[in-house]
């Protein structure tokens, strides 16, 4: 590889596509001053690339004449941005068909200082730069500045590192605009406009004063329709992100996580904050409050456990359409994710099981059908119990289709083993084809993903709306292979028939005969909608038992379960279910559970028992149990195993949101409900309750619940770069370059490839390694959608006509 990348060092790839610039910036490489960089050779420093460019690859105006990539490659420890102890000026611009790009090669590569005051790099009267993929070290005295700056990008890169002994620390790592309080007068302070900051991480921004002036983005004079959106700054030494110092606008402040250490007063102790000027008589040519317009902050996430605001607005400035909605401020450390943010949480309802999808041999995993509108995707959560989190699927998931409407298959989604592999789980569905046609369609995990669904029944007489809310899986047969499905079908006029289907573990669901294997003929259906489970309840480990709370009236509930009898060839010769009669009660109303029954092995005998969440009415709650002994149902009494009674949870916000498992692998089940936060702290979160097997369930994280684990988790220690998992520019893209030109990339909608060669195909893969998009072409241009994938890093792979194939990556905003 090393002598591969000697022969590339400072060369220009030149292509019937476009022609472009790639210069390689090591710590190992050669320091040339002010002369030209050695060919075969590296330079040294951030300002010797710049010397070189301004040497050869800018026009009069200063402008880039091609597209300039500066590589920064992670050999011989850390980069310098400049010789000098003091800020490195670039002045060198990009355009819009030229742009210069700073990113890492191969590896995370670090940029760092000689010296602890003052700023990094002050881009100076520059556009179109975008710095990508970077690890930036001790910046707390400043890391970039955009001064009359437009167009430029900062994404995915990382911020670390204390103030050594710089004598003062009054600045943002980003600043975007001019402080002219702060020695900076002289500067030009013409207007930053639509620079892109986004998807970075800020950690360790450790200072050595007392200071009420640092920052993690800073929005200063001249910052006009600049982006800040989906940053995570942990523990900012005074704010997160900052606007101030007049004539900021038209600014969009969105879905960033901040948390804030405030090391001295501060009269507006905030995550996010938005002021006029900070002293107007000494600073009267920074503007007035009314040159503060149209700053919008939304959707932002704090933990700030000194102050009540989650964003600050002046007074002075609210006049002027400077408004904030929609942002939440946390006391306690938030151990949340941004993919939890807009997630809505009726688009999961009634379309949600657990199983063991990822091969770990724990019934510990969350799957649920996401309904987009125009596309259906299976979410996962993998459980994580050394963690006591979930690590979720993001918003990809595990499957997506466009051919899947979710409403027809609500209240009809089961999992069980219906292939006979004993390692992981699948997902069954009752599909409403209209018109009394139902399909049974079945996902197969391989352990990170769920392969195409396979249709394994399919009926023009079958009415699936007649079921809903009562299809059960689970072995009933006691033939000890795959699991089977079973459902209390409503005939009309109180009749009910229990139907089921034989899985033969290949590719089929066998329909146990046009009649049914019980029929209640005076049994209202209705009367158990949304209260049945399954479960082997009777603790012979052989067979499972289905039971159903049975609305009787007038406050009156009964229990009833159905047991599979052997066949015989009197009168059954599939064999058959009998019902029996575990629990009759007085004064329990069962439309009080409805929607959140489930069954699991919660005292950890080895059969399984049932739970159900009871609502008190004004968000008052408990879970009631009742354990199987085997031969008997034992109600636990109305105290139940867990109760919230001080008006502080709402079960409607869980209803059609309820699953067991064992996610903290100690042998008992446990219980998940996805709350909907809607209304008060954001959108969801997956609450969860650890059994003690005995008379207990306790309530994990009380105030949020599991944490989501995902690539942009938290770490509240603050000292992890949660950017490692993305992969930087990898040699085989500058390869690709030559071949393939992509753009633009980021984009959301649609991207242009322009080929070289002839092209076979284009696949997208994201980065669990799961293809998105598989398209077949054979033209030189081919504009690919990609409208219906969820923002994110993905890989791009072509097939040429003369087998080569290549590889880049894609960022979908």
């Amino acid at each position: 590889m090393k002598s591969i990348l000697l022969t590339l060092f400072i060369s220009i790839i030149t292509c019937t596509l476009n022609a472009q610039t790639n210069i390689y910036v090591s710590n190992s490489g050669t320091n040339p001053g002010t002369s030209l960089p050695t060919i075969n050779n590296p330079v040294k420093t951030l300002e010797d690339a710049l010397t070189y460019i301004k040497g050869n690859l800018v026009n009069s105006n200063n402008q880039a004449t091609t597209p300039i990539n500066i590589y920064l490659v992670a050999s011989g420890g850390d980069i310098l941005f400049s010789y000098a102890p003091n800020l490195l000026i670039w002045d060198v611009s990009g355009t819009f068909s030229n742009p210069i790009t700073i990113t890492s090669l191969n590896d995370r590569a670090t940029l760092s200082r000689p010296d602890d005051n003052g700023l990094m790099l002050h881009f100076k009267n520059v556009n179109y730069i975008k710095i990508k993929y970077v690890d930036f070290n001790r910046v707390t005295s400043g890391a970039i500045q955009f001064d009359n700056c437009d167009n430029n990008e900062i994404r995915y890169c990382s911020f670390h590192g204390d103030g050594g002994n710089a004598p003062t620390v009054d600045s943002g790592v980003i600043w975007i605009g001019v402080n002219k309080a702060n020695g900076y007068e002289g500067e030009n302070t013409l207007s930053s406009s639509n620079n892109k900051i986004s998807y970075n991480l800020f950690y360790d921004l450790k200072i050595n004063q007392t200071t009420t002036k640092h920052h993690g983005i800073y929005l200063s004079n001249g910052a006009h329709d600049n982006s800040v959106a989906h940053n995570y700054i942990n523990f900012a030494p005074v704010h997160g992100i900052l606007g101030q110092h007049g004539d900021y606008k038209d600014n969009y402040v969105s879905t960033n996580l901040v948390s804030t250490k405030f090391q001295s007063a501060h009269p507006n102790k905030t995550g996010i904050s938005l002021s006029g000027q900070s002293d107007p008589a000494s600073e009267p040519d920074n503007g007035h409050p009314n040159s503060v317009t149209d700053n919008i902050a939304v959707n932002n996430y704090v933990y700030d456990s000194d102050d009540s605001n989650a964003v600050f607005i002046a007074d002075s400035i609210t006049p002027f359409n400077n408004t904030e909605s929609n942002n939440k401020r946390y006391a306690n450390l938030y151990p949340a994710d941004p993919y939890w943010l807009g997630y809505t949480a009726d688009k999961i309802t009634d379309r949600m099981v657990t199983g063991d999808f990822d091969e770990d041999g724990m019934v510990d995993d969350v799957a649920a059908f996401y309904d987009l509108g125009n596309q259906t995707k299976i979410h996962v959560w993998v459980s994580k119990d050394d963690d006591n989190a979930f690590e979720y699927s993001s918003s990809n998931g595990w499957w997506h289709g466009t051919s899947f409407t979710p409403s027809k298959i609500s209240k009809r989604v089961v999992v069980g083993d219906f292939d006979h592999d004993t390692y992981k789980d699948d997902i069954a569905v009752f599909y409403d084809n209209g018109g009394f046609n139902t399909a049974i369609w079945v996902w197969f995990s391989d352990g990170g993903s769920f392969g195409t669904p396979q249709e394994w029944w399919t009926s023009s007489g079958f009415n699936s709306n007649q079921v809903s809310g009562r299809v059960v899986s689970g072995s009933f047969d006691e033939d000890g292979l795959e699991d089977d499905i079973a459902a209390f079908y409503d005939n009309g006029n109180n009749v009910t028939k229990l139907h089921v289907w034989r899985s033969n573990g290949v590719d089929e669901f066998q329909h146990m005969g046009s009649s049914s294997q019980w029929t209640g003929s005076v049994y209202s259906a209705s009367a158990i909608t949304d209260r049945v489970v399954s479960g082997d309840f009777d603790g012979d480990g052989q067979k499972n038992e289905i039971a159903a709370f049975y609305n009787n009236g007038g406050n009156n509930t009964l229990l009833h379960v159905w047991k599979w009898s052997l066949p015989n060839q009197a009168g059954d010769p599939d064999g058959k279910f009998d019902m029996v009669t575990k629990w009759n009660t007085g004064g329990y109303n069962a439309n009080k559970i409805t929607g959140r029954v489930v069954s699991g092995n919660f005292n950890g005998n080895g059969g399984d028992d049932i739970a159900a969440f009871y609502d008190y009415g004004n968000s008052n709650a408990r879970i009631h149990t009742w354990l199987s002994s085997g031969t008997n149902i034992t109600y636990k009494g109305s105290n139940g195993w867990w109760k919230e009674s001080n008006s502080g949870y709402n079960v409607e916000n869980i209803t059609g949101r309820v699953v067991s498992g064992d996610f903290n692998e100690d042998g008992k089940s446990d219980i998940s409900a996805f709350y909907d936060y809607s209304s008060a702290l954001g959108s969801i979160r997956s609450n969860v309750w650890h059994s003690n097997g005995v008379n207990e369930l306790t309530k994990i994280n009380e105030s949020l619940g599991y944490p989501w684990l995902t690539d942009f988790s938290y770490f509240p220690s603050g000292t992890a770069n949660l950017m490692a998992r993305i992969k930087p520019i990898a040699q085989e893209d500058i390869q690709a370059q030559a071949y393939i030109r992509v753009y633009p990339n980021p984009t959301s909608e649609q991207v242009q490839f322009d080929f070289k060669d002839t092209p076979l195909s284009i696949k997208v893969f994201d980065l669990s390694g799961r293809m998105v998009i598989d398209k077949d072409i054979s033209n030189k241009y081919y504009a690919l959608d990609v409208s219906d994938q969820a923002a994110g890093i993905y890989l791009y792979k072509v097939q040429f006509k003369n087998n080569k194939t290549l590889e880049g990556r894609l960022v979908l905003e």
